[in-house]
């Protein structure tokens, strides 16, 4: 496995080629011996993969790879998504509810 560089990947996110990005940095997270094939810090992939799931409004994927970011390691950036997840997938329950009801 070629290494992946913070700019790659910065770049690939920018385009929103979240498909491809989660392809490049699924096995990462998959195998914690293939974090060697980049320098990019173990929480910071699983962010990047919880963000990605995010934008393609996968929210139970999102939410699995926020969670393990901040569990990895807490900063207000992963803290902050995963919160916005939360929050989406509440909204979520209660146009479901409400639509239930009509």
């Amino acid at each position: 496995m070629a290494k992946i560089s913070i700019e790659e990947i910065e770049k690939i996110f920018n385009e929103k080629k979240f498909d491809e990005l989660i392809e490049k940095l699924l096995p990462i997270v998959q195998k914690v011996d293939n974090n060697k094939a980049s320098d990019i810090p173990l929480w910071n992939v699983y962010y990047i993969v919880g963000q990605s799931y995010r934008y393609k409004e996968d929210f139970k994927n999102a939410s699995w790879y926020l969670k393990k970011s901040v569990e990895t390691q807490k900063n207000f950036s992963n803290l902050k998504a995963l919160g916005i997840i939360c929050q989406k997938k509440v909204n979520i329950m209660k146009q479901l509810n409400y639509t239930q009801g009509l």
